[in-house]
């Protein structure tokens, strides 16, 4: 079973500063309570490429 990795959006500036060259693809955007969140599916390179990231628990911290 895989778990689904939400970021808030208003946070993905935060994102960025701590995982430079890292970006986020988002599967969906849900608009909860007055907040968009995306639904993480993967994580790409500056150029688009796919980018396994095996916990992107890590990323985050």
């Amino acid at each position: 079973m895989r778990t689904v990795e939400y970021i808030h959006l208003k946070e993905l500036g935060n994102h960025q500063r701590k995982n430079p060259g890292i970006y986020p693809v988002f599967k969906r955007i849900h608009q909860i309570e007055g907040e968009l969140v995306g639904e993480v599916e993967g994580y790409s390179d500056g150029f688009g490429t796919r980018i396994e990231v095996d916990t992107p628990e890590i990323l985050l911290n």
